[in-house]
């Protein structure tokens, strides 16, 4: 492979990373309206079946194994930095 063609994907992975990026942004805005939610009705952060669930349903019809574990560990990572803004914002309404 080629350097010109090794900038070419990584120009591609710079592209998908930014529209990745700008996903973020929108899910944090709703994990903002969820936290708020869940301190309104005295619901906890963590919703372990809910987790499960997501996780199953976006590895599920993935046949590749690794790249389901993959997408199962980006997930998963999500679903932590979710579960800590939540935290985070509960405890700062509740000081």
């Amino acid at each position: 492979m080629g350097e010109r063609k090794l900038e070419e994907l990584r120009d591609e992975i710079n592209e998908i990373d930014e529209k990745l990026i700008e996903l973020f942004k929108d899910r944090m805005q709703v994990v903002k309206e969820i936290a708020r939610y869940k301190l309104d009705n005295e619901r906890p952060v963590l919703d372990e079946s809910r987790e499960e669930f997501i996780i199953r349903k976006h590895t599920g019809n993935v046949n590749d194994p690794e790249l389901s574990r993959e997408i199962g560990e980006f997930i998963k990572g999500l679903l932590k930095i979710s579960r800590d803004a939540q935290g985070e914002i509960i405890a700062s309404y509740k000081r």
